[in-house]
């Protein structure tokens, strides 16, 4: 005790004594003592405000407040064990009683009695430190930084609650996506509460996006059998279905999805934001199952909850809108599709800013729609700046990054850059293998996108080749009735199809348009590829009536669905030029051909290996009609923009120098025809085309014809020689293609 503090209490003490003996004795006090016995109690009530005022003064000294707070620690620590001693005997009776609980009673029971569990959290939540109170109140008002230095100090400070602040810091990790960090702490708090159910399924829900979906299984299962009530398992169902979603699980999926929405309906009621997020979740399971109706339904009832209770400008407002924009692709509404995903996009912006997931998954979306309605180099701008933010967030090593390398192969490859764009599909398919191994559908779509980018660079036996490698997963994996079995079927009718097999080709093209007519009806836009190519296998196999019924079918839905200006409207003009080509109908073919010339100057420029195709065709028309200028003057442009972008060794330049040196020889120009029919038959020497593909006959006939009149005949009869031993197919014209 301070020495100040103890004399005034023995003055104080002594004064209050001298009062109480002078009422016994007052005659035997001392002279000096009686004299003044009026100033006593005067005196008295002085020195005890004395003493009050020096202890205001002096306060608790540093031993006091010591003693104090260890008093009030060991008294904080008493109680909040008593606390947890009381929540945990409540789950072990609870236990017990639900063992004894019949099913039929089960939940209602269970649903009881959590309102007494949670009780008895909230009261134990009062009595956590003060930083960790501050930190939570930071973190509901957006102050992460803040928060995380409150959580740490809590994490160094108070062992009791290391394992909270743990698991806190791993979700603000989350949020700024630093995964690699976010895993280690939520690791860490399950090492201190490994049956916490809420880490639990925090870490299952990361691993989930983050692809490890067999060890995202194990955490939410663990988390589902140790949650406290049917309340506490909403998140882990709903992350449990998104799981096995992923895992291509859409039955059971769907089932965890239906038990949420029930849950969410019932403690919730309709208009709530979980009770949106499961709607959304059965929207996503339709949509794959490309049960369009159901999905567009569920999609709406979300936007609609969430546009009430959240308000338009909030991230779940913009998922719903997202989602809607996916399913407006998947059918075809490609003009609805971008909208909504430009609407999804300005929102995340204006909230998260460039740097996040949910901003890049929008450039994505659209980038894909882009370039489903021909735009090709804006498409390419939004998927490289979405290509860019995954990579950063993600590392290369994601499903997202495979799917986004696709995305952009295929606007690549859409605009004619085939070598480039088989780098990034090559690209996509090792990141797969690396997550997902050998047998997976994710392994199929990217060895069916290498092998279109074969088709395209005229490699269609190693195009061939992939195609069945991808047939054969994905029939074991989804089956038959399946579109994504049926694109591989139509990939693989179309490699047969150049290489001259048309009546397989047919067989393969068939069975592709049977599935998508099922799956998707007749006006979308997958079914109109399948049905022209299955026109052009008619019209190479001699049907031409067949063939342009099916060719005009395709024209009139491509008009509908995506107007005059598409690529693959220019497609169908030229497959219905060919086709009247062939029935002798000249004037009509140079019609088609020229309107697709047109548009694929237009959309795709004027160096773009679709726009040569359609200078061939236009050149084959006019020579047709005797207009040889014309059509030489095509053709030496079709040559020159083949030559420059495939490349000299490519089997559609090889066709470009094959018409050329046709309508030379035809003109008596002998001279200029045989170098070219030479260093056409180099080409396809030098490239190993088999046999039955459609450029030999031609060719060979064409070339033998050139040298006899040249007068050698021996090369000729040489060269005869080798087409008497081609197999028997029908020659198509000088200048023909088809579409994967």
């Amino acid at each position: 005790m301070p020495r100040r503090r103890l004399v005034g209490l023995l003055a104080a003490l002594c004064l209050i004594l001298i009062g109480l003996l002078s009422n016994i004795a007052s005659n035997n006090l001392p002279a000096w003592v009686g004299n003044n016995k009026r100033l006593i109690w005067p005196s008295l009530l002085l020195a005890i405000a004395a003493l009050i005022v020096l202890e205001l003064l002096q306060g608790p000294s540093k031993l006091d407040r010591k003693v104090f707070e260890e008093e009030k620690t060991r008294r904080q620590k008493e109680l909040n064990d008593s606390i947890r001693k009381a929540v945990a005997a409540e789950r072990e009776q609870l236990k017990e009683e639900l063992r004894a609980t019949d099913a039929s009673s089960f939940e209602q029971f269970r649903a009881l009695r959590q309102q007494q569990l949670d009780d008895s959290k909230r009261w134990a939540n009062v009595q956590a430190p003060r930083a960790c109170q501050v930190a939570r109140k930071a973190l509901r008002k957006g102050q992460t930084r803040k928060a995380e230095t409150l959580f740490r100090r809590v994490l160094e400070d108070e062992p009791d609650y290391a394992a909270n602040a743990t698991w806190n810091l791993g979700a603000l990790a989350e949020g700024r996506f630093d995964f690699t960090a976010a895993t280690g702490y939520y690791k860490k708090a399950l090492e201190i509460e490994p049956g916490n159910p809420t880490f639990l399924a925090s870490a299952g829900e990361l691993e989930r996006k983050l692809g490890n979906l067999g060890r995202a299984k194990e955490l939410l299962l663990r988390a589902l059998r140790t949650v406290n009530g049917l309340r506490e398992a909403i998140p882990v169902l709903s992350s449990l279905g998104k799981t096995l979603a992923s895992e291509d699980n859409y039955a059971e999926a769907e089932d965890h999805y239906e038990r949420t929405l029930a849950l969410c309906l019932r403690y919730f009621g309709e208009e709530h934001k979980d009770t949106a997020e499961s709607l959304t979740n059965l929207g996503d399971v339709h949509c794959s199952l490309k049960n369009y109706g159901k999905a567009e339904e569920f999609y709406r009832r979300a936007l609609d909850i969430r546009r009430k209770v959240l308000g338009e400008e909030h991230p779940d407002t913009a998922n719903s809108l997202s989602s809607l924009g996916v399913l407006c692709d998947d059918q075809g509404r490609y003009t609805e599709a971008e909208q909504y995903s430009r609407r999804a996009l300005n929102i995340r912006r204006k909230i998260f800013g460039e740097e996040h997931l949910d901003t890049a998954s929008s450039l994505n979306s659209l980038g894909v729609v882009c370039s489903q309605q021909g735009r090709y180099i804006e498409a390419e701008q939004y998927l490289r700046q979405a290509l860019d933010i995954f990579r950063r967030l993600l590392g290369e090593e994601h499903p997202g990054i495979a799917r986004l390398l696709d995305n952009l192969g295929n606007a690549c490859e859409s605009q004619g850059r085939y070598s480039e764009g088989e780098r990034y599909y090559r690209h996509a398919l090792d990141v797969r293998r690396k997550i997902v191994g050998e047998e997976h559908p994710d392994i199929a779509a990217s060895l069916h996108t290498v092998g279109t980018a074969c088709d395209h660079q005229g490699r269609y036996t190693e195009a061939e080749q992939y195609y069945r490698r991808a047939l054969a997963i994905r029939l074991k994996i989804l089956g038959e009735d399946h579109l994504d079995t049926a694109s591989s079927l139509n990939g693989l009718g179309v490699a047969r199809y150049h290489l001259g097999h048309y009546a397989e080709a047919e067989q393969y093209l068939r069975r592709a348009l049977n599935t998508r007519r099922r799956l998707l009806g007749e006006e979308h836009p997958a079914t109109a590829i399948s049905l022209n190519n299955l026109g052009n296998a008619c019209e190479r196999q001699g049907r031409y009536a067949e063939a342009e019924q099916y060719l005009r079918q395709v024209l009139d839905v491509r008009l509908g669905v995506l107007g005059e200006e598409h690529p693959d409207t220019a497609f169908s003009l030229d497959s219905l030029g060919t086709a009247c080509l062939s029935q002798q109908r000249c004037t009509e073919a140079e019609d088609h051909y020229k309107q697709a010339l047109e548009i694929r100057r237009k959309v795709l420029g004027g160096e773009h290996p679709d726009t040569a195709f359609s200078l061939g065709h236009v050149g084959a028309a006019c020579q047709a009609q005797g207009r040889y200028t014309e059509a030489e003057d095509h053709y030496k442009q079709a040559l020159e923009i083949r030559s420059k972008v495939l490349g000299e060794d490519h089997p559609h330049t090889a066709s470009s120098l094959l018409s050329l040196a046709g309508l030379l020889h035809r003109t008596d120009r002998l001279p200029k025809a045989l170098p070219l029919y030479q260093q056409a038959l180099n080409i396809v020497e030098k490239l190993v085309l088999p046999d039955s593909h459609p450029i030999w006959p031609p060719l060979l006939d064409g070339y033998a014809q050139a040298l006899y009149r040249a007068g050698d005949i021996k090369s000729a009869e040489e060269l005869w020689q080798r087409l008497r031993k081609l197999p028997k197919n029908p020659a198509p014209p000088s200048d023909a293609s088809g579409t994967a």
